[in-house]
């Protein structure tokens, strides 16, 4: 079957509309598969009749290729006919405990990766989609997270909940978790502490917010540990932040080429804080002439706005980093970004 992409794992990942599973028989959890359908997952059991689960045979929805014997060659052409193109994301609608809602990660390029921006992308694109009346929540994962003050979010818990397996709550005890900021959206802090929520308590985060939000907005921390790989897994937008300095582009490009097959759709990269305008087009020539999602010059405006808990985007929407946010909201939203404006000044061509 090399023939089809395809990933092979040993347990299902988080349902994503548009998806499509093969599922054995023996592996197969029936309040998973019945998650899955409601989400929009096409899925595929097979097996022998003895290994199914009578609760899965209640499940509407469902495609079969039960029987004694299996034909690999009908496995594979189902695999052909939901596997052909890219999954489509899902869109954005009123949750419900059958409807899923949309996760973006805002994670560094490189381990190294702080300093680079990602507390302002977050809190601003949050911002925005707030002021759209989208219901969104950040959830701080960055072991020394600082969010939490800067919003002056009186939340009563942090991300570390999630670090232990514990019954699911329900939406309405999910919505609770998350203080609502001023800004609009719901919060929960990181316990600033230093503590990584491990890679399972970050599934167990996800799979809850999703339930409860249409956006859930993830802040990495710095470091490639379980947890940052376990978000750009289940993440369904993925946003790696670097900076402008051409002298880190090929550490870049490696980190691209590593990280790239664990997102489930490309992910975008977002430069940022950078003062050398040819910076752009300097990353279309390392990468073959595909440009960066977004080249953000943040001036010192944006960091004090953020450090004192504001969006500098809801501000000055018209100025390029209001237009940068502006484009990532609509990216999340599934939505085409408004047209460019008119740039007055060539020197300023590579701001959007």
């Amino acid at each position: 079957m090399s023939d089809v992409p395809h990933q092979w794992r040993a347990t299902c990942p988080l349902p994503v509309a548009g998806d499509a599973w093969v599922v054995e028989a023996p592996f197969a959890e029936p309040e998973t598969l019945a998650e899955a359908v409601r989400s929009g997952v096409s899925v595929l059991l097979v097996g022998s009749p003895g290994q199914v689960d009578p609760a899965i045979r209640t499940i509407q929805g469902l495609e079969w290729q039960v029987a004694d014997e299996i034909d690999p060659d009908a496995i594979l052409a189902w695999m052909r006919a939901h596997g052909e193109t890219k999954a489509p994301r899902p869109a954005i609608r009123k949750t419900s405990d059958s409807a899923m809602g949309v996760v973006a990660v805002f994670a560094g390029l490189l381990p190294t990766g702080g300093g680079v921006g990602k507390d302002t992308l977050t809190l601003n694109t949050a911002a925005w989609l707030a002021k759209r009346k989208i219901d969104v929540a950040v959830a701080d994962l960055d072991p020394f997270g600082t969010l939490g003050s800067k919003l002056r979010a009186a939340s009563f818990e942090t991300v570390d909940i999630f670090a232990e397996e514990r019954p699911e709550p329900d939406i309405e005890t999910i919505r609770r978790m998350f203080a609502t900021v001023k800004l609009g959206f719901g919060l929960l802090p990181s316990s600033g502490q230093g503590t990584v929520l491990p890679g399972d308590g970050v599934q167990r985060l996800i799979h809850a917010a999703r339930r409860a939000f249409s956006v859930t907005i993830l802040n990495l921390g710095s470091g490639q540990t379980n947890a940052y790989y376990a978000a750009l897994e289940a993440a369904t937008h993925v946003y790696l932040v670097g900076q402008g300095d051409r002298g880190k582009f090929r550490a870049y490009k490696r980190a691209l080429e590593e990280l790239t097959p664990l997102c489930r759709q490309a992910p975008r990269v977002i430069l940022n804080r950078f003062y050398d305008k040819d910076a752009p087009s300097l990353w279309e020539e390392e990468f073959a002439g595909s440009p960066p999602f977004a080249a953000i010059f943040e001036d010192r405006r944006v960091f004090e706005a953020t450090e004192a808990g504001e969006a500098a985007a809801l501000k000055d929407p018209k100025r390029p980093f209001g237009r940068a946010i502006e484009k990532i909201a609509a990216d999340i939203l599934g939505e085409e970004p408004a047209a460019d404006a008119p740039r007055k000044e060539a020197k300023r061509k590579w701001l959007w």
